[in-house]
């Protein structure tokens, strides 16, 4: 038994001096790729890496998102409303001069007018007898087709000429809105329309929109409101200023109120087109 004790001491004495002289650098080290039997080692995929950098920048960097900027208003320019002034108080001006000289003119028209008629009927009575034989032959040689056109045409007649004077202008105005509502149902034609039909104080083109504007309507709501109330009260105010000042106030009132709503938007801020005979907003 005492040989195995000594033998045993032997073999632990040897095995610390053979750890103790072998440096650690000289040991095996096993690769990474020999733990997995020398497989390609798998890569994290995009959606667990970004995962993992915002965990890491959540727990590193605890700071509020900052708010998404508000963009500026457009800069004020109050200068820019001076043409625009100028133009409306000459156009003003212009308009219910040119309407003096036109309803001038007209009713010396009429004057004349009227004479000529009472000329017409003495010498009407006096051939009433042949002319009554000859305009019913005449209607004798006339087919159905014909007939039709006339009798057509004499009822459009009777209506027109049912109309008062204020209503008959009122008319014209309602078809030139019509026109140019039906124009902006075509995509080519809008640019242009925006540009020349459009008010807008921070565009290039100020001072002829202040009028074309007034006959522009984006809507047929918008339309037909702004002709009913304009065809209510066309029969007094017609009789009352006559056809030639009604329309320079109709056109007058167009620009004024352009002119006004400039002044508004220029005071907000809020720059944007305007569009009808009453003042009506798009916002892009």
């Amino acid at each position: 038994m005492a040989w195995r004790s000594c033998f045993m001491k032997w073999t632990q004495i040897n095995s610390i001096n053979a750890s103790s002289l072998c440096p650690k650098s000289t040991r095996l080290n096993i690769h990474p790729q020999q733990r997995c039997g020398f497989r390609k080692a798998e890569r994290p995929s995009e959606s667990k890496r970004g995962v993992q950098e915002t965990e890491a920048e959540a727990g590193g960097h605890n700071h509020a998102v900052p708010p998404k900027p508000v963009p500026p208003l457009p800069p004020r320019r109050p200068h820019q409303l001076f043409r625009p002034l100028v133009f409306t108080v000459g156009f003003t001006g212009c308009s219910f001069g040119a309407a003096a000289i036109l309803q001038y003119e007209s009713v010396k028209s009429r004057v004349q007018l009227a004479i000529e008629e009472a000329k017409e009927e003495k010498r009407d009575t006096l051939l009433e007898g042949h002319n009554t034989t000859y305009w019913h032959n005449w209607w004798n040689q006339l087919s159905n087709f014909q007939k039709q056109v006339i009798l057509l045409i004499s009822a459009v007649d009777d209506f027109w000429s049912g109309l008062s004077e204020g209503q008959k202008t009122v008319t014209g105005l309602i078809a030139l809105n019509t026109v140019v509502l039906c124009c902006w149902r075509v995509p080519a034609m809008q640019r242009f329309l925006v540009k020349y039909f459009t008010s807008n104080p921070a565009s290039k083109t100020r001072c002829l929109p202040m009028v074309l504007s007034s006959f522009s309507h984006y809507s047929v709501i918008h339309m037909v409101v702004n002709m009913y109330v304009l065809w209510t009260f066309s029969s007094g105010i017609v009789s009352l200023l006559g056809r030639e000042q009604f329309l320079a106030l109709y056109l007058s009132g167009g620009v004024i109120s352009t002119f006004v709503s400039y002044v508004f938007k220029t005071a907000t801020g809020r720059l944007g087109p305007s569009l009808g005979a009453v003042v009506h907003w798009i916002w892009p």
